[in-house]
């Protein structure tokens, strides 16, 4: 079974948070030049495969690869995303698809920011938890 049906997944900056202070949140939106480059995306190149998909039931999980192009700051590269995916067992039973994964901040150009003595560190830690409906 394979997934290719949304092949590009656009986020703008302004809706994502660091789950901590509006402040930080201000200094990340300033740091990734939110301005410039007020959206990060992602392009799959190739099919969500799986064997196991075809047979998943709500309440079953399944890891995948998403392979694709991430655009964030002006700069796109090739990526595989981990992920998990899951059937839940709500109404219609939505899938549940989640991420957590690094990035390399200098490979997109994106500076280290200081404020009070305090710098951000080069990896960026991505946390995605989409959910999906089936029409």
């Amino acid at each position: 079974s394979s997934v290719t049906g949304v092949q590009t997944c656009a986020l703008p900056i302004s809706s994502l948070t660091t789950g901590k202070i509006a402040l930080r949140d201000k200094h990340m939106y300033e740091t990734l030049e939110s301005d410039k480059f007020p959206e990060i995306s992602f392009r799959l190149t190739s099919p969500i495969t799986s064997d196991a998909a075809a047979s998943l039931k709500p309440g079953d999980e399944v890891k995948v690869v998403a392979n694709g192009v991430w655009t964030m700051h002006g700069v796109s590269k090739d990526i595989s995303i981990p992920m998990k995916v899951k059937v839940l067992k709500d109404a219609g039973n939505p899938i549940l698809i989640r991420a957590k994964f690094d990035l390399n901040d200098p490979d997109f150009g994106i500076p280290q920011y200081t404020y009070l003595g305090l710098t951000t560190e080069d990896t960026s830690t991505i946390t995605l938890n989409l959910q999906m409906h089936t029409p």
